[in-house]
C-alpha cells in the first residue's frame, strides 16, 4: 500500500496565526502578495520532508510555483484609505504676509500724517498735508485687497491626494487555501493514476526495470555477495543502498532457499548459499539468481 500523502492545506492551516497576523498588520496588496509567497515557500520546503514519493513532490513544486505567480489575481481588496494634503490643514485660511504688511504700513501713515499736522498746528488743505494720509489710505486699501483675495483655481488644484487600496486577510487566506485543496486533489489524482499504471504492468507481466538496469544491478550485487566473507562493510552497504533503492521501484531480493530452486542457477558446492540474490517483482521473477547447493 501505498505511503499517505502529506496535505498542503493542512500545513497551511499550522501557519494560519502568524499568516493572518501578518496580512491584518499590512494590508496593502504588495506586502500580503509576500506574505503569502515566504508562506508557501515555508509549506513546500515541509512536504517535501514528508512526502515519500519524490516524483509527486516535483509535481508539488510545480503546481506552489503557479499558485504563487497567480497570487497578485487572488487579492481580494474590499476597502480603500483616501489620503489628502492640502495647506492649512485646520481648515482656516492664513491671510497673506504681504496683505498684513501694506495694512500695517498704511496704517501708520494715516496716523503719522494726523499726528503731524497736530503737532505742527497746521490744518490747511494742502497738499503736504494730505500726501502722508493720502499714501496710508492707498496702503489700506491694497492691504485689505490682499488679504480678502479668494486663492485662484490653479492653486486649490495644487492640492494632492492618493488612495491605498486594503485586502481583506480572512479573505486572501481562505482564497489561497482553497487553491491548496484544489492542489491537494491534483496531487492525490496523479498519484493514483501512476499506482494504477504500476499495477497494470504488474499484471501485463512487465518489468519495473529495464534491461540495462537489471543487469547492472546483477553485476553489483554479485560483486557484494563475493566480498561478504571477508566482512567487508562497503561491500555491506553496497548491498543495502540496492536492496532499498530496489525496493522503492518494486522490486525485492531474494536470496536462495529450498522449495524456489527456479529462481535461481545452481552450482554444486558443499553448502547451499547465495551467490547472487534473484530478483522478484510482485511474485514474478525478474532476474535469476546464482547460488550453491550440495548435490547439483
Amino acid at each position: 500500500m501505498a505511503d499517505k500523502l502529506p496535505k498542503l492545506a493542512d500545513l497551511f492551516d499550522a501557519e494560519k496565526e502568524t499568516v493572518t497576523g501578518n496580512l491584518a498588520r499590512d494590508r496593502g496588496p504588495e506586502s500580503a502578495v509576500s506574505t503569502m509567497r515566504k508562506t508557501l515557500d515555508r509549506v513546500l520546503y515541509r512536504y517535501t520532508e514528508l512526502c515519500p514519493d519524490r516524483a509527486v513532490c516535483t509535481q508539488a513544486q510545480s503546481i506552489l510555483q503557479g499558485i504563487k505567480n497567480t497570487l497578485p489575481l487572488m487579492m481580494a481588496v474590499n476597502d480603500s484609505r483616501h489620503w489628502e494634503l492640502k495647506e492649512g490643514s485646520d481648515g482656516k485660511r492664513k491671510p497673506p504676509l504681504v496683505g498684513i504688511l501694506l495694512s500695517a504700513i498704511g496704517l501708520a501713515l494715516v496716523v503719522a500724517g494726523t499726528l503731524l499736522a497736530d503737532y505742527v498746528g497746521d490744518h490747511t488743505f494742502s497738499l503736504s498735508n494730505l500726501l502722508l494720509p493720502t499714501v496710508g489710505a492707498v496702503c489700506l486699501l491694497l492691504g485689505g485687497i490682499f488679504i480678502i483675495k479668494k486663492p485662484s483655481l490653479a492653486s486649490s488644484q495644487s492640492n494632492t491626494g492618493k488612495v491605498e487600496y486594503l485586502i481583506e486577510p480572512a479573505l486572501v487566506f481562505q482564497t489561497v487555501r482553497g487553491a491548496l485543496l484544489a492542489a491537494d486533489k491534483a496531487l492525490e489524482d496523479a498519484r493514483d493514476r501512476a499506482e494504477a499504471e504500476r499495477v497494470r504492468s504488474d499484471e501485463s507481466g512487465a518489468s519495473p526495470l529495464s534491461s540495462e538496469e537489471t543487469e547492472l544491478f546483477a553485476s553489483l550485487l554479485e560483486a557484494a555477495y563475493a566480498r561478504r566473507g571477508a566482512n567487508d562493510s562497503d561491500a555491506k552497504e553496497v548491498e543495502a543502498n540496492i536492496r532499498y533503492y530496489l525496493h522503492r521501484r518494486g522490486v525485492e531480493l531474494e536470496d536462495y532457499t529450498r522449495g524456489h530452486e527456479s529462481w535461481f542457477e545452481l552450482l554444486p558446492a558443499r553448502k547451499p548459499g547465495t551467490m547472487r540474490p534473484a530478483m522478484v517483482a510482485g511474485g514474478r521473477l525478474v532476474k535469476k539468481g546464482l547460488a550453491s547447493d550440495k548435490g547439483t
